[in-house]
């Protein structure tokens, strides 16, 4: 009798209070999908960076440029 009781508590609780390896796995793959989707924004973020650096110092070149063709000019 006792035996009896105790499984059907066991088998309650593991039900009740644990969940399944399917649920727990797909929580896990989502996680991960999650990370790989921020991952992506992440190098987008820093590509788009490294190409903003790129463009003011090809700007600040060009201005430099000017500048020393201005003074040149202005010598002359």
């Amino acid at each position: 009798m006792f035996q009896s009781r105790y499984k059907k508590i066991l088998s309650v609780s593991r039900e009740k209070y644990s969940k399944s390896r399917k649920s727990v796995e797909l929580k896990i793959n989502k996680s991960l999908e999650d990370i790989e989707i921020l991952e992506k924004q992440w190098e987008k973020k820093k590509a788009d960076f490294d190409q903003k650096k790129k463009d003011e110092k090809a700007k600040k070149h060009m201005e430099m440029l000017e500048k020393q063709a201005a003074a040149r000019k202005e010598k002359e």
